[in-house]
């Protein structure tokens, strides 16, 4: 009788183990079918398209440095740029270069047709009263997943409008302004 009370014992253990090695494994099954799958993310990831981020920061970033009176632009554009436009800036000014020889150390990089030489970042005037961005629409999508703006800053006192296309990189989870077509 204590043979039957010991093996009866056994058997209910081994049956209650097997139940919870079952019941372990359809839960772990249970998981992994509710978890997204890390290509479902990568995907989903990749397919947003940030355009509208990017805008939003644009004409926030362009309108809060008119605001703090323009003294920091190198803070929100790459360093190539901001160097580039401080060069621009000072063409034919006390201590800058002249106009050929900014030409030929940026022409490889950007075309400098469009620099606004001898004018200020973003706009011509050095006086402005309210920098408003009155447009700023997606005119294109680089391969590198760079984007172009078309957008008009504009001085709401004086009513001047400055037509600019804005190119904005993105480096990990910051945009930063890498050139500005200034056509006015």
């Amino acid at each position: 009788m204590k043979k039957v009370g010991i093996l009866l014992f056994n058997i209910i253990f081994l049956v209650s183990c097997q139940e919870n090695k079952v019941s372990e494994q359809q839960a772990e099954v249970i998981k992994a079918e509710s978890r997204p799958k890390t290509d479902t993310i990568t995907k989903l990831l990749s397919s947003v398209d940030s355009s509208e981020i990017a805008k939003k920061w644009l004409i926030s970033t362009i309108e809060d440095s008119f605001k703090n009176d323009m003294v920091e632009y190198d803070k929100f554009c790459t360093k190539k740029y901001a160097e580039y436009k401080s060069d621009a800036t000072g063409v034919d000014m006390d201590g800058g270069m002249d106009e050929n020889a900014f030409i030929k150390k940026w022409k490889k990089e950007y075309d400098t047709k469009y620099s606004g030489m001898g004018v200020g970042f973003m706009i011509s005037g050095q006086d402005w009263d309210t920098i408003k961005v009155t447009n700023c629409t997606l005119k294109n999508k680089t391969t590198h997943g760079d984007y172009i703006f078309q957008t008009i800053v504009e001085d709401i006192g004086p009513k001047v409008k400055y037509n600019r296309d804005i190119k904005v990189i993105r480096l990990g989870k910051l945009f930063l302004i890498d050139d500005v077509l200034e056509y006015n």
